[in-house]
């Protein structure tokens, strides 16, 4: 196939440059965005462009409102003479919200273009708080937070939520066994209403998974599995980099097999969580857990041979377990796989929630940018 040459934004006969003057337009974009202030000769050189269509492009993008020409005295700038003319990626053209509404929290963080948090809102919640009205609370802490932060609704690009429960493509909870009237809600739809941008709905084992990756202990992990011990046992898995979901969402939902492993650690985590710790640091009651981490063993064995991944984290309310609990099970998962995956304790216990719903969110917002 013969390759498209944008180097002066204007296409051979029959081309469309309105078309590739577009592309040249995103090149420049991408390479500013990565940047903290170049030349216009910088650009030209990074993006292998000509200087006409880099000043087209830069023009365009000051107008769009998301460049801007950086102030003199920046690095790089010339020491004699008058310096060369910089022009910088503006993070602040916009925001985007991460959410996380779970049995005990909802977690609201805001960041900027380039994923700098500028806000975070936690409110507490009982896993027994109904639909509607855990609804609300997030509606509030959402307000809450943009208005600590200083930044308006309309300045949102895209809103991502991470939840309990097995959701569509639309952003519907099909099914949730853990939260009062989840299932069937149209949580996209719902939250939408209050948003005039793109709204992302994803299981929170996911966003858990996405936030490791970013920012956790997984960071630039390509395959990685993500348990998350909340009010029970979750799991999302990262493949190639990207979520996988599966056909219905449904991916890595060990514990709807009754009677497996994975289902009685998921009944230990439910009667006995506010005393997981305490198994682990008290000598006399570790012996309590030795089902528990059999169980837990089994399963993350099954998705170690299911997927393969280079790595598991362990999260929630596992890292309160500490040293002992990820020295126990890297003894016993080793034994049920072919390939053992390296297993790490959270770095986000409490965020990796709020912080992977924020990185879908700012994977939205970046389509929207890289398309003007």
């Amino acid at each position: 196939m013969a390759s498209l040459n944008p180097v002066d934004g204007v296409g051979g006969p029959g081309g469309d440059a309105t078309a590739l003057r577009r592309l040249n337009t995103a090149r420049v974009l991408r390479v500013l965005h990565r940047a903290v202030a170049l030349t216009l000769t910088e650009l030209t050189r990074a993006t292998e462009l000509s200087r006409s269509a880099v000043e087209g492009a830069v023009e365009e993008l000051i107008s769009a409102g998301v460049v801007a020409e950086a102030r003199p005295g920046s690095a790089g700038t010339r020491p004699l003479g008058r310096p060369a003319r910089r022009f910088r990626f503006r993070a602040d053209a916009g925001h985007v919200l991460g959410l996380h509404i779970g049995p005990h929290k909802v977690y609201a963080v805001i960041s900027d273009l380039h994923g700098e948090v500028v806000g975070a809102k936690r409110v507490e919640l009982s896993p027994d708080v109904p639909g509607p009205e855990r609804l609300i609370r997030a509606r509030r802490a959402v307000q809450q937070c943009l208005q600590a932060a200083g930044v308006a609704r309309d300045e949102l690009w895209a809103v991502a939520v991470g939840t309990p429960g097995l959701v569509d493509r639309d952003g519907r909870i099909s099914l949730c066994s853990v939260l009062d009237g989840w299932t069937g809600l149209d949580l996209a739809g719902e939250l939408g209403a209050h948003f005039a941008c793109p709204v992302r709905v994803e299981n929170d084992a996911n966003t858990a998974a996405l936030g490791e990756r970013w920012r956790g202990a997984a960071r630039e992990v390509d395959d990685v599995v993500s348990v998350l011990a909340d009010h029970k046992l979750g799991v999302g898995v990262v493949i190639n980099g990207r979520v996988h979901r599966g056909n219905h969402g449904a991916a890595g939902e060990l514990g709807a097999l009754p009677h497996s492993p994975w289902a009685s650690a998921n009944d230990f985590l439910v009667q006995s969580k506010h005393d997981l710790a305490r198994a682990f640091t008290d000598l006399g009651a570790e012996s309590e857990a030795d089902g528990f981490l059999d169980d837990l063993a089994q399963g993350i064995a099954t998705m170690a041979l299911a997927v393969d991944p280079e790595l598991v984290v362990l999260g929630g309310f596992l890292t309160q377990c500490g040293p002992v609990l990820l020295e126990k099970l890297s003894a016993r998962v080793p034994e049920l796989c072919l390939t053992p995956p390296r297993l790490v304790l959270s770095e986000l216990p409490d965020e990796a929630v709020a912080l992977g719903a924020l990185r879908v969110a700012l994977d939205e917002a970046e389509k929207r940018l890289f398309a003007i």
